[in-house]
């Protein structure tokens, strides 16, 4: 971006836009008015490069005569292209994207949401462990096996048995993806009971930091949603 071009252009806009005066039932000068709408389209860009996304309403503030807006967005700009860089360089890179339990899978975050909301960390991962589990068993009716023997059982590349259905995550075109793909899905999956939900079902009672929790509830969400996404592959009779 041509930062210095981009400085001098919205100042002459901002002096087109200060010199506008509503008078007599119109604004003067028109000649200013005429050159802002001529360019509208061309200030919009611009705009949304600094506010993503606010160029539009920028825009229709200029073709509806919205000049007060239109002068309080060009001196915003200006100030982000003054001083934007100094005081991003105080507060260091911008925090990298946050992780919302609330949209997490369903079978996860609709049986940890009381939990978590009461602090009980601990047990919230424990609860979506479970459930994950009774939504796998669901899917392949069985109730002889679980947890860690059922998802590798279930995602294994061996052809189904009586009583042994699988999950497949797509057809077997025999490609090096599909084995990785059903391989992986089986591996991570008894990683999450073995390492996850055994820990917090079986150690010693002390609470999961929030972070680490939530981090083990989105491993249980990407293990629901490929049981949830998988197909159903049983035995001939």
């Amino acid at each position: 971006m041509d930062v210095e071009w981009l400085h001098d252009y919205l100042i002459d806009a901002r002096a087109l836009a200060g010199a506008l005066r509503y008078v007599s039932r119109q604004w003067v000068p028109a000649t200013n008015r005429t050159e802002l709408r001529k360019r509208a389209p061309y200030l919009a860009q611009c705009i949304d490069t600094l506010f993503p996304g606010g160029g539009s309403k920028f825009s229709s503030d200029i073709m509806t005569d919205g000049w007060l807006s239109v002068r309080t967005r060009l001196d915003q700009a200006l100030y982000v292209l003054d001083e934007g860089p100094e005081i991003q360089r105080r507060l260091g890179p911008p925090a990298g994207p946050a992780l919302r339990a609330d949209v997490l899978h369903p079978t996860v975050w609709d049986a940890a949401k009381s939990l978590w909301r009461s602090n009980h960390r601990r047990q919230a991962v424990e609860a979506a462990a479970v459930a994950v589990n009774a939504a796998l068993q669901e899917k392949l009716g069985r109730r002889d096996v679980s947890n860690t023997d059922l998802v590798r059982q279930a995602f294994t590349r061996d052809r189904p048995a009586v009583g042994r259905p699988r999950l497949r995550l797509g057809p077997d075109d025999g490609s090096e993806t599909y084995r990785s793909l059903h391989d992986g899905a089986r591996e991570f999956g008894g990683g999450c009971f073995m390492a996850l939900r055994n820990l917090v079902a079986h150690d010693p009672v002390e609470e999961i930091p929030e972070q680490i929790a939530l981090e083990q509830l989105a491993a249980f969400s990407i293990l629901a949603r490929w049981i949830e996404d998988a197909s159903v592959l049983r035995a001939e009779s």
